[in-house]
């Protein structure tokens, strides 16, 4: 409830868990063990990851929904 209320926290508890540099060493595994063949494993725990990605782009909805007024100095939902 606190994130959906502040959803900033959700980016401060976002790189408080890892700096910008894990995250994208994170991503480039991820990515690279989904396209190998090789079933190797990696060192990543993955529910954490999943869990912070997903309130990550849900929280920038939020703000998106919440805050964005213009897109390209035409107000946003109008034709």
């Amino acid at each position: 409830m606190k994130e959906f209320c502040n959803t900033y926290r959700v980016f401060k508890k976002f790189f408080k868990y890892q700096p910008l540099e894990k995250w994208l060493r994170d991503w480039e595994e991820m990515v690279d063990c989904a396209l190998s063949k090789y079933s190797g494993g990696m060192e990543i725990d993955m529910i954490a990851t999943y869990t912070h990605l997903a309130k990550l782009v849900e929280a920038a909805h939020l703000v998106n929904v919440r805050e964005v007024n213009h897109i390209g100095g035409t107000l946003k939902n109008r034709f």
